[in-house]
């Protein structure tokens, strides 16, 4: 775009050089006459477009959208138990770099009322990693973590060890990642036609196990609780 305006201002600054000289020598023989010239840039027409930022989460890099879906549907849980690690590839379809790595944040977060102040997310343990290689579905089949967690017990955690906010935890996610000025800065800054995995490793230890626990008096108080999360990434230019 820029080069073909500049190219069309130097040719309209010869054209209005010639009628110029045409004019004065018009003036000089018959002073009433008149001559006109004009021009303009009207092929291709000027126009402005802005880029646009999009994130689609996937089950893999060319999978199904998981965008409004949940990663984890898990009842009955009891301490102890095992919970399957779940992969997300965020895919970048936009047609700009983006400005800055992309962060995760919770949206859409509910909890059950607490029993004697312990709340059923302080007690589910959380690790997210990012992948320097990506799955090739939600189960991770081929993911390969990069070497420092963006979030677990000991990177990135805010909360205090206590049976509030248990550093590291659902909860400490859910309370203190709220939005993008808060949220966990990832290593990848989007780039168009790009995808980065990330793994999400939840468990249910029982509070004795988990740091800030107690005892299984602490464990009967999580008995028939809920707790919801929505992970949300962003990207701003």
């Amino acid at each position: 775009m820029r080069l073909t305006r500049n190219g069309k201002r130097r040719s309209e600054r010869a054209l209005v050089a010639i009628a110029l000289v045409v004019s004065a020598a018009v003036i000089w023989k018959a002073s009433f006459a008149t001559f006109v010239a004009t021009t303009a840039t009207s092929s291709p027409v000027n126009s402005w477009d802005t880029g646009k930022l999009v994130l689609t989460a996937k089950d893999s890099a060319g999978g199904a959208s998981l965008s409004g879906s949940a990663a984890f549907t898990v009842t009955d849980l009891k301490p102890g138990d095992t919970i399957a690690d779940k992969c997300i590839t965020v895919v970048y379809s936009g047609d700009i770099n983006a400005g800055a790595p992309a962060r995760i944040y919770a949206t859409a977060v509910s909890n059950a009322t607490a029993v004697n102040a312990h709340s059923l997310s302080t007690y589910l343990s959380l690790q997210i990693d990012e992948a320097t290689t990506n799955a090739s579905n939600v189960t991770c089949t081929s993911f390969v973590a990069a070497a420092t967690p963006l979030f677990d017990t000991t990177h990135n955690q805010t909360g205090a060890p206590t049976a509030i906010v248990t550093a590291g935890s659902v909860k400490d996610f859910m309370t203190n990642r709220t939005n993008y000025g808060t949220g966990i800065v990832t290593g990848w800054t989007p780039t168009p036609a790009t995808a980065k995995t990330y793994r999400f490793r939840v468990g249910f230890p029982g509070s004795a196990t988990f740091p800030g626990g107690g005892s299984n008096t602490i464990d009967t108080d999580l008995m028939d609780m809920t707790a919801t999360v929505t992970f949300t990434w962003e990207v701003q230019s």
